[in-house]
Formats: structure tokens, sequence, C-alpha cells
């Protein structure tokens, strides 16, 4: 068929924060916060028994330590929200504590690392968050095909749609160049005649320190639109079985999400501190059961 599908174009942005997100970030924020607190307090508590005193010596080296990282890492990033100063604070200040643990148990053998590494599993992934929800950016642009543009630290070049095997979805291939390294993001859109509407796909191209967003908005053909109207374009093919390519232009919002790689190494460490803490408590099972006996 020549007509392949119709695009309806549309100025709302697919991605940002809704006024719901927001409302849970604020809520979880203050528990994440508190847990943080209370994995490094508690670790000083001694059994029955704790000296106030000495209790404030054992913490000291540690809060120091959290305190100057912090505010080392703050400067440097220019995280100017006190919320997120107080919330690294508490995840630098349970990852320190629980690296100082893991070095006194080191010798004691594995089956003792579970906990901690759990523990600093989990602060990672909080920086992960944190730098995610701090240091990312988000814009939307218009990408004319063929036309290098410059976007968020990157240049991309809109290629043109592409059929996905035999059903009705399309990607909208765009060629990325960062530091002359080019890489091809494929975000997906086609007009689903179950909802009777047109879907959108993003695509997310995943490196260490970011991840690229690529959230699809609107594509228009304006070679195919009719009386200067911009809200709706075709997306046809020739006789010689090519894509039109004059003056097409596909809207996208692309996003940046620096370090969401610790956020998946933070969930790592927590497994494999989990898996540690069940084979400890498994040994310690048998040994009783066998003094039981």
């Amino acid at each position: 068929a020549s007509a392949l599908v119709v695009f309806v174009g549309t100025s709302a942005p697919i991605m940002g924060e809704s006024v719901e997100t927001s409302f849970y970030n604020k809520m979880n924020m203050p528990l994440a916060l508190i847990m943080c607190l209370l994995i490094g307090l508690s670790l000083y508590l001694r059994w029955r028994e704790t000296d106030g005193k000495e209790w404030v010596k054992d913490l000291l080296p540690a809060l120091v330590i959290s305190l100057v990282v912090s505010i080392s890492v703050i400067l440097l990033l220019n995280i100017g929200n006190a919320e997120y100063d107080i919330f690294l604070f508490s995840a630098t200040f349970a990852l320190i504590v629980n690296i100082q643990m893991l070095v006194r148990v080191f010798r004691n053998g594995f089956y003792f690392w579970g906990g901690h590494l759990a523990h600093i599993g989990f602060a990672i992934f909080l920086f992960g968050v944190l730098a995610s929800a701090t240091l990312g950016s988000s814009k939307q642009v218009e990408l004319p095909r063929g036309i290098k543009t410059h976007v968020l630290s990157v240049y991309l070049t809109f290629t043109g749609p592409q059929p996905i095997g035999n059903s009705n979805k399309y990607s909208f291939d765009i060629n990325v160049d960062e530091n002359n390294k080019i890489r091809t993001a494929a975000p997906v859109m086609f007009y689903s005649d179950y909802n009777n509407d047109l879907m959108r796909e993003p695509y997310i191209m995943e490196g260490f320190t970011k991840d690229l967003y690529f959230s699809p908005i609107s594509y228009i053909d304006k070679t195919q639109d009719n009386g200067g109207k911009a809200s709706q374009a075709s997306l046809k093919k020739d006789k010689s079985n090519t894509v039109q390519t004059h003056g097409e232009i596909l809207t996208v919002e692309v996003s940046t999400k620096p370090f969401i790689s610790f956020v998946w190494l933070g969930i790592l460490i927590m497994s494999i501190g989990f898996v540690i803490a069940i084979l400890r408590r498994n040994k310690v099972n048998k040994l009783e059961s066998g003094l039981g006996k």
C-alpha cells in the first residue's frame, strides 16, 4: 500500500514530571533519608547497653568524613537544593559507616559481609536516584531530516522512518554523534486501531555515566501538509518504494539521566549481600540444629 500511516502531531510533551510523581517524590525522600541515617547510627549501638559518650566518639569519624565528602560533591555538582543536600549526606553517611564495618569484619570471612554489602548497595542505589533527579536535563526539539542539530551536548541527525517488519510500526532513526562516536537511536510511533490513537515507544541509549532518553512526539511531512496545517502528516512511499525526504520533521524530547548505572550497580550489590546473608543464616541454622541433637 502506498499510504502507510497518518501521525497526528501534538505539542504536549510526553515526558516530564507530573503532579502525582512530584508528590510521591516529596513523600518518599524523608523516608529514604531516615532509613539511611538509621542504617548508619544503628550499627554503632551495642546489645543491651550503649554508653552515650562512646557512641558519639565512634560516630564522629564517619560523620566528619561524610560531611566533607557531601560538601565536596555539592560544590562540584552545584546542587543547591537543601533537601537534596541533606539526602546526599545521609546516603554518604550510610555508605561510609558500612564500608568501615565491612573492613572490620573482612577477615572473618564472606559470611559476615552480607548485611554491610546490602547497605552499601542501597546507598549506591540512592546516589543513582539522586544524580538522575538533580543532574538530569530535558529538551524538546524539532529534527529536520538530514540536518545535524546540537542538543544537550550531542549532535542529532534524523535519518528517516523505517518500517518494522510487517507491522504498522515505524522506527524514527536518529544518528547520535557524541565525541565522534555515532550510535543510532530508534524511537517508535504507530497508529493503533485498537486505541484509535497514536502510540509512542521511547528509546533508551545506555551509557556508564549517563543514559539518553528519546521520546517521540510527532512526525510531520510538510510536503503532504494541506493548507499549511501542521497538525497532521502522512508517511507515504513513492513509486520507487522510498520514503519521501523533503520537509520531514521529527519532534522528539531528549532527556539525559546521569549516573543511572549507579541504580543498577546498587541493586546488584544489594542482591549479592542479600544472598550472602541467606547463606549465613542457613549455616547458622544447621549449626544450631546439630548442637540441639
